[in-house]
């Protein structure tokens, strides 16, 4: 029996943002009482929510969503679970043992366990991240997108924003915001993560499931 789980948080008026980002607004437009049907208009950043980033989001000239082939956001995908606390950089070394599961993964997620704090104001407060040689070990091995459960790749306070720019000199896409990764196995499972088609997008809310 295939199992699925959804690695998505739900969008909805007043949900978390980051710092900075207009609010997400889910606005009742129509009712079936008044209107016979019922209809809404979505208000949103194009990084609300559990989302993908494009490297034209930090690239100029970089690709968007729209011009990768839906292919790209399917594969077979890998969890790399971390033990981490609040402000914790991820070295290389602590993921050269996972290098047998990355080498058989054609999309790796990180595991920290931060979306925990979904919805607190902790969550965007020095959140685990990658430290910059991490960042590239991780890119050589040129898996079609890289997610993790955090805010972002990046530091809050980070100015030049190191690694989505290691990773999208090499076209990898990121998938930020996700849950429940700790419900998933080490690898063996397949990611789809498909983000709406928006011309020229430098980033989508995406619906990110895993099925096994």
């Amino acid at each position: 029996m295939t199992r699925i789980v959804d690695l998505s948080h739900p969008l909805h008026s007043g949900m978390p943002v980051f710092p900075g980002s207009l609010p997400v607004m889910v606005t009742r437009k129509a009712h079936i009482e008044t209107h016979g049907f019922s209809e809404a208009q979505l208000s949103m950043p194009s990084h609300a929510g559990t989302h993908m980033d494009a490297p034209a989001h930090m690239i100029p000239g970089g690709l968007t969503l729209d011009q990768f082939s839906p292919d790209r956001f399917i594969g077979s995908a890998c969890v790399l679970t971390l033990s981490l606390l609040q402000g914790d950089r991820i070295e290389s070394g602590m993921l050269m043992s996972h290098q047998p599961v990355i080498e058989s993964a054609e999309m790796i997620l990180i595991h920290t366990g931060w979306s925990q704090f979904w919805g607190t104001g902790k969550y965007f407060d020095n959140y685990p991240v990658l430290s910059a040689k991490a960042a590239s070990w991780l890119a050589d091995f040129s898996p079609k997108a890289i997610g993790t459960d955090t805010a972002s790749v990046d530091a809050f306070d980070a100015i030049d924003y190191p690694n989505h720019q290691i990773f999208f000199q090499k076209n990898i896409v990121l998938i930020e915001n996700l849950c429940r990764l700790g419900d998933l196995p080490n690898s063996g499972f397949t990611l789809t993560c498909l983000p709406l088609l928006i011309q020229d997008a430098d980033g989508s809310p995406a619906r990110a499931v895993a099925m096994w």
